[in-house]
């Protein structure tokens, strides 16, 4: 199981194949170039929403209707992502494809 994004993704680079971030609907952090992910960095880096620590990258999404927000953590412009999850009050979890299709649509 992959995402949809992955699904109808093209591998349009070379090196390794990619691995979808939401093989089960949670998210692994053994990925490789989801395509689901790349859309939300990409969103993050956009509206300039990420802090900078060397190479390191962070973002943190607010969702604009729920009081939750979406922490994400990745190494330069590479494919990996290394951390992305939920925080709601004092409960920090791993998001699910579900949730990160909703911050897509809201963020």
């Amino acid at each position: 199981m992959t995402c949809e994004r992955c699904q109808k993704r093209e591998k349009g680079w070379r090196g390794d194949p990619p691995r979808c971030a939401f093989t089960d609907g949670i998210f692994d952090s053994d990925n490789w170039n989801c395509a689901t992910m790349d859309v939300l960095r990409r969103k993050a880096e956009a509206q300039m929403k990420i802090s900078l620590a060397e190479d390191q990258r962070a973002a943190l999404i607010a969702h604009s209707e729920y009081s939750i927000f979406l922490l994400l953590g990745w190494y330069k412009e590479r494919g990996r992502t290394e951390l992305c999850c939920i925080v709601d009050e004092d409960l920090i979890r791993a998001a699910t494809l579900k949730e990160i299709e909703e911050f897509l649509c809201a963020a």
